[in-house]
């Protein structure tokens, strides 16, 4: 017999776990509190790279990493179809869009499962990927556009919560077995004013007064003691100061770079592309000896790859610089330098000189469980196989890079000016809430939401391969 009936699960873009637990600690979430933290389903997890919406939605409705959905950024670039053909299609994508979803839905990877395959007569708001949903599922009904450009005149982002609620409540007293839906808020405000002023600090407190509503509505058909509910998040946020200008810099190494808003100007010939997602990430992509069908050496000395990558790592404003080297990964910052490899289920780590990440000294050797377990209290949790499955999409470019905390990677073309951003491994960035009402094991990765949420309402696991696992502690 399953645990419930159905489940409702609410992704609170850019929530920080953080920010959720000192509310919590103050008394200002008693709904939260009730209904997660006393039945043991308040935990802090992680999310997963890159730490930005879209690729961030994937885990908790798949089960699977971006680097195995083939979703390495926001925005990617392809470079065998680059190298084919100025007319194929998918040679380099912006989910920056109106046609972000019907895109996302052909340019995950076929291999990749979706919930809606498992609920196919489920509902869905506001969501970047529903392969599998029926039409009638569409809850969403234009009201995303209609939102966004009501806060984006206004800058009363509270527009966006406000329409995900009212189509959440009537969902949820209907007979729907699942509903996912977005809560976009807290994202907004974090990028417009920073991710804890108070207007950020509101929009948590906001989520927690809408949850009795929801609870009255499922009572209204007897489904609230049947009905699981999931609260987490994509990302969290860390606060911005500075602008750096990548796009410049990659410019003074490399003649002809093509960026977003402006791929269209290199559509035809590149020799480079910057890619930045959340604008504290970006993928960096050099084209090769022989053209674009070939990857660089960029650890080969005077090669634009490696002058460009030589030169990241002598600004203030970038963190990580992470590359392959053979069958393996570089990772290097300031503070010194890393290979990254995997045999199976064992992660492989040597550290030369001082750790990249500043982790303590760490085994050479690791399971996933273990690399979690070692580095979720560091600066950068799960960083290890966070980074690794990243590169596992095709499309990661040669270079992949974070800006340091308190700054980001873009200075023009804003729908504003950004005071919040994420996209690394930074703590900001990758600790976030994973709420349910029931209990969840403390080791939770949102990756881990999607087995959880199938195996609590008694539907099978899919046949293709998933990355999470469930979190229903073995004593219950």
């Amino acid at each position: 017999m399953s645990d419930f009936d159905r489940c409702i699960l609410i992704l609170v873009d850019g929530a920080r776990a953080d920010v959720f637990a000192e509310l919590l600690a103050a008394g200002e979430l008693p709904n939260c509190k009730a209904l997660f933290a006393d039945r043991g389903g308040f935990q802090r997890g992680t999310t997963a790279m890159p730490s930005v919406s879209g690729p961030a939605h994937l885990p908790p409705i798949t089960g699977c990493y971006p680097g195995r959905s083939n979703i390495p950024g926001i925005r990617w670039f392809d470079r065998q179809r680059y190298a084919q053909s100025a007319f194929q299609g998918q040679r380099v994508r912006s989910y920056m869009g109106l046609n972000k979803t019907a895109r996302m839905n052909r340019e995950v990877s076929a291999t990749t499962p979706s919930m809606w395959e498992s609920f196919p007569d489920g509902a869905a708001m506001f969501c970047w990927f529903t392969r599998g949903l029926q039409p009638g599922g569409n809850l969403t009904r234009g009201a995303k556009v209609t939102s966004w450009i009501k806060g984006a005149v206004t800058r009363k982002w509270e527009a966006g919560d406000a329409a995900s609620g009212e189509r959440l409540l009537a969902a949820a007293r209907g007979d729907w077995p699942f509903v996912f839906t977005v809560f976009p808020t807290i994202d907004e405000l974090g990028h417009g004013q920073g991710p804890l002023s108070d207007d950020s600090r509101q929009a948590y407190r906001s989520f927690d007064g809408f949850l009795p509503k929801l609870r009255d509505a499922l009572h209204e058909n007897g489904d609230a003691d049947r009905t699981l509910i999931v609260a987490t998040s994509d990302h969290g946020q860390s606060a911005t100061h500075t602008h750096f200008d990548l796009r410049a810099l990659v410019k003074r190494h490399c003649k002809r770079v093509m960026h977003f808003p402006f791929a269209w100007l290199r559509w035809f010939d590149c020799d480079a592309v910057s890619n930045v997602s959340g604008n504290a990430l970006a993928h960096l992509s050099f084209r090769g000896p022989s053209g674009w069908a070939e990857r660089p050496d960029v650890t080969r000395s005077g090669t634009p790859a490696a002058t460009v990558v030589e030169a990241l790592l002598a600004e203030e404003a970038i963190e990580l610089v992470v590359h392959r080297e053979g069958d393996r990964l570089r990772i290097r910052s300031r503070k010194g330098a890393a290979l990254l490899s995997r045999d199976g289920g064992t992660l492989m780590y040597d550290v030369e000189g001082a750790d990249p990440f500043g982790l303590p000294p760490l085994p050479g050797k690791m399971t996933d469980s273990e690399a979690y377990a070692l580095t979720v209290d560091s600066d950068h949790p799960d960083a290890l196989v966070q980074w690794e499955q990243l590169f596992w999409s095709p499309r990661c470019g040669d270079v992949v890079l974070t800006s340091a905390p308190g700054y980001d990677l873009r200075t023009h073309f804003e729908y504003q000016d950004h005071k919040g951003s994420h996209g690394s491994t930074w703590w900001e960035h990758m600790h976030v809430p994973i709420l349910a009402s029931t209990p969840l094991r403390a080791d939770a990765r949102t990756v881990d939401v999607f087995p959880t949420v199938l195996n609590a309402l008694g539907r099978p696991l899919p046949d293709q391969p998933i990355d999470g696992r469930d979190l229903k502690p073995a004593s219950v």
